[in-house]
């Protein structure tokens, strides 16, 4: 499984072709992918406000063994971090808060399952604990305040699968968003 992170500027200033993203910011290409392994993980990394930021970096890969027996736990290899980055107030009417959140951008193959915890930094929001990935957004860093820097830390991924499957990328979309 193989990470790929863009951070782009607004939904408008990119283009998705395939499994490759592109975006252009200040006249600037920014754009990643590599493919390995039973899964590539292809991620997806969108700020709220135009001073957020937020940022996935690394690779990973997950080795499926004992598929024959008719389960299997992967063995995640490599690292994955997250970091972000809060300016000022939140903006969104009605919002009192910031929040990471994780959804998976298509299901998971029949039988396999994946799940993804982070924990940030004292002070710089509250982990939710281990989540199910799904197709569903949800919030995996909740109460970050205002003005913080949160530097790259782990983020940690567990998977299983009860049965085999062919190569598939798995596109996972992170985001930091005004609750």
């Amino acid at each position: 499984m193989t990470l790929h992170a863009v951070r782009p500027p607004s939904p408008a200033a990119c283009l998705r072709l395939g499994g490759l993203s592109r975006c252009l910011t200040s006249g600037r290409s920014f754009s990643r992918a590599l493919r390995t392994g039973l899964l590539t993980l292809t991620l997806t990394v969108t700020g709220q406000a135009a001073a957020d930021t937020i940022t996935i970096s690394g690779n990973l890969n997950v080795t499926f063994n004992a598929l024959g027996t008719g389960t299997g736990t992967g063995t995640v290899s490599g690292t994955s971090a997250l970091s972000y980055t809060t300016v000022g107030l939140v903006t969104t009417v009605g919002a009192t808060r910031r929040a990471v959140t994780v959804r998976l951008l298509e299901a998971l193959p029949a039988g396999v399952s994946g799940n993804v915890s982070f924990t940030p930094d004292t002070g710089n929001g509250t982990s939710t604990g281990t989540l199910t990935l799904s197709t569903t957004a949800q919030v995996l860093v909740d109460l970050i305040s205002n003005d913080v820097s949160q530097s790259a830390k782990a983020l940690n991924y567990t998977f299983s699968t009860t049965k085999g499957f062919t190569d598939v990328t798995l596109k996972i979309e992170y985001v930091l968003i005004d609750l």
